[in-house]
This record gives C-alpha cells, sequence and structure tokens, in this order.
C-alpha cells in the first residue's frame, strides 16, 4: 500500500505516520481477531462432529452386542431344529401305529423351521440395510471432518500471511 506522508522540517510528518501505523494496525488487528472467530467457529463445527461420531460409534457397538445376540439366537435356532429333526425321526421309527401323529409333528417342526428362516431372512436384510446407512452416515462424517480441516488450514495460513505482512511493515518502519 502506497501512502503519501506530509514532510516537514526533520523528515516525515511524525502525525501522519503514528495515524498510518494505528490504522494499519487496527485492520490487522481486525483480521486477526475475524480469523480467531471462524477458527473458534470451526473448532466448534469439529467438536459437534466428534459428537456425532462418539454417538455413531456407540450406535455401531450396541448393532455389534445386536449382532452376537443373532448369532447366538441362530446358533440356538440350529440346535432346536436338529433336535426338532431328531425327534422326528425318532418318533417316525419308534411308532409306525401313530404315523398320523409322527406326520402332524413333522410338519409342526417344518413350519417352525420355515418361520425362523423366514425370521433370520428378514433380520439379515435389516442388518444389511442397517449397515449401508451406518457406512454411508460414516462417509459423510469422514467427508466433512476433511473440509473443516482444511478450512482450518487456510484461517491458519491466511493469520499467518497477515501476521508476517505486519512484521515486515513494523521493520521497515524501525530502520
Amino acid at each position: 500500500m502506497t501512502t503519501k506522508f506530509r514532510k516537514s522540517v526533520f523528515g516525515f510528518n511524525c502525525k501522519d505516520v503514528e495515524e498510518y501505523f494505528i490504522h494499519e494496525n487496527t485492520l490487522h488487528e481486525q483480521k486477526i481477531n475475524d480469523l480467531h472467530d471462524e477458527i473458534h467457529a470451526l473448532n466448534q463445527s469439529v467438536q459437534d462432529i466428534t459428537a456425532e461420531r462418539d454417538s455413531m460409534q456407540k450406535s455401531l457397538e450396541d448393532f455389534q452386542r445386536q449382532y452376537h445376540e443373532i448369532e447366538r439366537l441362530a446358533e440356538n435356532i440350529g440346535k432346536l431344529y436338529l433336535v426338532a429333526q431328531s425327534n422326528a425321526k425318532e418318533i417316525m421309527l419308534r411308532s409306525a401305529e401313530s404315523s398320523f401323529l409322527s406326520k402332524k409333528e413333522v410338519e409342526k417342526n417344518l413350519s417352525c423351521v420355515e418361520q425362523t428362516q423366514i425370521s433370520l431372512q428378514e433380520l439379515k436384510n435389516s442388518l444389511e440395510e442397517t449397515s449401508r446407512s451406518f457406512h454411508q452416515q460414516m462417509d459423510e462424517m469422514l467427508s466433512s471432518i476433511a473440509k473443516t480441516k482444511e478450512k482450518i488450514e487456510e484461517n491458519q495460513a491466511v493469520e499467518q500471511n497477515a501476521k508476517d505482512q505486519f512484521s515486515d511493515v513494523f521493520e521497515l518502519l524501525e530502520r
């Protein structure tokens, strides 16, 4: 910035130079304050995103617990299926005269197995949808964090540039 100072007997007019310094200092302080405000706002965004990430982490842990419970239930259902199958075979071998009752028992067990299979398929579909949704939210959150980081780095570079400019001007005036 080119500034013309009035001349006096001993060089430049001191009041002009002093006003110029005060004006430049005020501009630099305002710019630094604005950058600090923006950094504070971005830090708040980072905190909000971190809180959201923590919440999603808790959801993931809940889903993992549910997944393990489902695995346990599936294993028990498999055992129940084997027991039901074994019972059906035993009934058929031991009682030729009660073939009708055995057939009913087998049909009942098969119905339970089919219902179990349907329930497990629905549960599997639900878990897949939940997993897709979770991955999408994680991708969005990671993208948001990356953008916030870039903005903070840009603001820090602008702040450092403003400080460097002020230091250069100050050094020139001290000479």
